[in-house]
């Protein structure tokens, strides 16, 4: 769609100890105590993101198009891709993008890359509004690892479910639900109902009406709740891809170290938490396939080690699904800058912060 939706707006999470699950010091020194505003870094990073071209009336639009005939939908996405593809910004990410995946690519073939980018971003923005508004029998699920998911339900830890913003993650909603879990389901996201497009998004999401949200408006609040939950033996869903500001961690993805937010990976460690990831992955109209893949925890290694062992496994299987599927990746800004967008790296025991739903570029999602 044209405009970014409430799942798309950078979201704070506030990092606790992985010790004894309060809130470290360091969130109260970069300015995240309880209530406070958003950081001058935080304000740059979504910068960094992206920004608006419409709002929610363009949302509501596409999304009558989408639930009344999907194809005028896509077609539409079509004709607005090359007006998004005059944003230089977003151009040249794609491109950067591109030429990380096919170092020799030609000026043309990065162009052609660049198009077919925003044009499947397009389109999956438009299946997750449709799907969301309660209309998610429209599609074809494939389900491959979803019994990591079901094993996991006797268990009496809480759940992490890691995921990232490529394919469509919050189109399997319904097919979590229909686990039978018997776990309350908790997705963090960015919230803010002053906003009328996120006023739009939240009325017409019925498919999340079983799924409680943890709004990152509040990131201190935010990072207790996510430690709350876990430790009820909760499933919490969380994006941890971005960092905002604040203590990263470095993986190595695409042969290039980047920073990854440390908050979601200690809040799994701290609680001590069964961690999966999960992806939905756009195979063709109207047909996805669901992801599910365990992740490791050595009892024997430090929670330092823990955490950063559990973000570059992360890393490693994005790495894979991105190669083989790299259209569906949705970060249209310098992913591989050498710092991160607040300027910070360091260890696991640092405030972080990450986003949980598919990210725009400059054109926004919906």
């Amino acid at each position: 769609m044209l405009a970014r939706n409430d799942t798309d707006a950078p979201a704070e999470l506030a990092t606790v100890g992985p010790a004894d699950g309060a809130v470290h010091p360091a969130a109260a020194a970069d300015g995240h105590g309880a209530g406070s505003p958003a950081p001058a870094a935080a304000s740059s990073a979504r910068r960094r993101w992206g920004r608006h071209h419409a709002g929610y009336r363009a949302n509501r639009i596409m999304l009558w198009l989408g639930v009344t005939f999907l194809p005028l939908g896509y077609f539409v996405i079509a004709l607005a891709v090359p007006f998004f593809a005059l944003d230089g910004k977003v151009r040249r990410a794609s491109r950067a993008f591109c030429r990380k995946l096919y170092p020799d690519a030609s000026p043309w073939r990065q162009t052609c890359f660049s198009l077919m980018h925003m044009y499947r971003f397009g389109t999956l923005l438009l299946d997750r509004a449709v799907a969301l508004a309660g209309n998610g029998e429209r599609f074809i699920f494939e389900r491959s690892g979803m019994e990591h998911l079901r094993s996991l339900a006797p268990a009496p830890q809480g759940i992490v479910i890691f995921t990232a913003h490529f394919g469509c993650a919050e189109i399997t909603a319904p097919l979590l639900n229909n686990l039978n879990l018997g776990r309350k389901i908790n997705v963090v996201m960015f919230q803010d109902l002053s906003d009328a497009t996120e006023q739009f998004h939240q009325r017409h999401r019925t498919a999340l009406s079983h799924i409680n949200l943890i709004s990152t408006t509040d990131p201190m609040a935010a990072g207790l709740k996510v430690i709350a939950a876990l430790r009820r033996n909760e499933v919490v869903a969380i994006r941890a891809d971005r960092s905002l500001t604040g203590r990263t961690l470095g993986v190595t993805f695409f042969n290039q170290t980047v920073h990854l937010p440390a908050g979601p990976f200690i809040a799994a460690i701290a609680a001590d938490a069964k961690p999966v990831t999960l992806y939905a992955i756009r195979l063709k109209y109207r047909h996805y396939r669901c992801v599910v893949a365990p992740l490791a925890v050595s009892p024997d290694e430090t929670p330092a080690a823990q955490a950063a062992s559990l973000a570059q496994q992360y890393a490693t299987q994005l790495e894979s699904l991105v190669r083989q599927y790299p259209r569906q990746w949705a970060n249209f800004y310098d992913f591989w800058a050498t710092e991160p967008a607040g300027g910070a790296t360091g260890s696991t025991s640092s405030s972080t912060n990450s986003q949980t739903s598919v990210g725009p570029p400059s054109a926004g999602a919906s």
